[in-house]
């Protein structure tokens, strides 16, 4: 894909620049957004992947125990999060009638995960 001369993804602009719009056609991004999701607190995360942009549940008291700890914590919890939705969605293109095997799976691991964020630094 030839992108056009000049162009920045919008999610580089940042809140200075010109106001952000949805990435659409041929491009691609994701936007992270963190909001208190009323999907539970037993969901991490929803993904929306016709827009690009993931919502993370702030309200998960995982997140919250790694945003109480340090900002470097929580940066892992976001990075982690964003690579576990988009793995996710990608095993659930190839697998779709595996998709909440998967999201059990992928849900029980991650608790692993921030486990060791929160206590050996990963």
């Amino acid at each position: 894909m030839k992108e056009k001369p000049g162009y920045r993804p919008i999610t580089v602009v940042g809140p200075i620049g010109p106001r952000r719009v949805i990435v659409r056609d041929g491009s691609t991004g994701l936007q992270l957004h963190y909001l208190s999701l009323g999907i539970g607190a037993g969901r991490f995360y929803k993904l929306d992947e016709t827009n690009g942009k993931l919502y993370i549940n702030r309200a998960h008291p995982l997140f919250v125990e790694c945003d109480e700890k340090s900002e470097t914590v929580l940066l892992k919890y976001i990075v982690n999060i964003s690579v576990q939705a988009l793995t996710l969605a990608s095993f659930s293109k190839s697998y779709p009638d595996q998709r909440e095997l998967l999201e059990k799976f992928f849900e029980e691991t991650f608790r692993g995960v921030v486990y060791h964020i929160l206590n050996k630094g990963l």
